[in-house]
């Protein structure tokens, strides 16, 4: 059993550390996918990969066992087998990672309550949670669109805010945030303002070629794959992330099996809605500027009051209520 406590939620920044050590399984070639507790395994030639649902992806030393292949499991064999891995990289430096097959791959969403996905050139082939949204639809038959970005791209900051808030709104997790505000010097309450753009983003591009070269490190008795200056507690445990994640492996299959779920706390809720507020805030925001891009129409449709030319312009926000400008009086 591990030494150490349940693993933390892994964020956007640790899947680009772990992608980074999974290099080395670019061309090897795919044997089979296997249902496990928890998740699924992927086997290649010489190496296995867990997906530990809803947050988890690493190569691991164990020998986990397999239960029956589900439905996505043979779909993935039927395709996949014997393919070369051409390549494996994150999406958009997201919690997204996708195996690349050439003709096929199979995309893992590592957020919410996770997801898997095989695709043949951008088409949806089978995944594991279907799902519609505003921005995109996850059903077999369509093709395939990534998350939606961050409610503000990533490295831009307002000028009217606190520096760690900006730093989070852009994308950039909670942890890596603190540990850019720390390494500038300055007060997490520090307005954006007060502080040189050009070394915000010095230190961001400083803080991913270390995450690009990781080691594995414990911080608070959390795994990390760089060292946090802000921890008091920190230090190196192994060469590598995934050899740190992979020393929880027995506490993290024996904290449950895929039909039990965890009733979430108070901050997981709150959490979750967070991030559902800032996609929806991102939705919105993308159906006002498609109105002010397009205003000199709107503007020349609605004084002929010919409204009929509008309709209505739809976008899905949060729990699927159905956000509408209706140009029909």
């Amino acid at each position: 059993m591990s030494p150490y406590r349940c693993v933390r939620e892994l964020t956007s920044f640790d899947h680009l550390a772990l992608v980074e050590e999974m290099k080395n399984l670019v061309g090897r070639h795919f044997q089979k996918m296997s249902l496990i507790e928890g998740g699924y395994k992927l086997r290649f030639r010489g190496a296995d990969v867990l997906i530990l649902f809803p947050d988890k992806a690493y190569p691991t030393s164990y020998s986990v066992p397999s239960s029956a292949p589900d439905n996505l499991s043979f779909k993935v064999r039927k395709h996949l087998k014997g393919l070369r891995l051409r390549d494996i990289r994150t999406l958009n430096l997201d919690r997204a990672v996708v195996f690349d097959f050439g003709s096929y791959s199979l995309v893992l969403e590592l957020f919410r309550e996770g997801n898997v996905l095989l695709l043949e050139e951008g088409k949806i082939l089978a995944v594991l949670r279907p799902g519609s949204w505003s921005h995109r639809e996850l059903r077999v038959g369509v093709m395939y669109k990534t998350p939606p970005p961050p409610p503000i791209s990533r490295g831009e900051l307002l000028t009217d805010s606190i520096l760690l808030r900006d730093l989070i709104r852009s994308g950039i997790p909670k942890p890596y945030a603190r540990e850019i505000v720390h390494r500038l010097g300055v007060d997490e309450k520090t307005p954006t303002s007060q502080v040189d753009t050009t070394s915000v983003l010095s230190t961001l591009e400083e803080l991913l070629d270390e995450l690009r070269s990781p080691s594995g490190y414990l911080c608070d008795d959390e795994p990390f794959p760089v060292e946090l200056s802000y921890v008091e507690n920190c230090e190196k445990r192994f060469p590598s992330f995934s050899e740190l994640l992979d020393s929880y492996t027995p506490s993290l299959l024996a904290t449950g099996h895929p039909g039990e779920k965890k009733r979430p706390s108070k901050l997981d809720y709150m959490l979750s809605s967070l991030e559902d507020l800032n996609r929806e805030i991102s939705d919105l925001e993308q159906l006002i500027n498609y109105v002010y891009e397009n205003w000199g129409e709107v503007e020349k449709a609605l004084k002929a009051g010919n409204f009929e030319a509008l309709g209505k312009l739809r976008v899905k926000g949060r729990k699927g209520k159905l956000l509408e400008l209706d140009f029909i009086p």
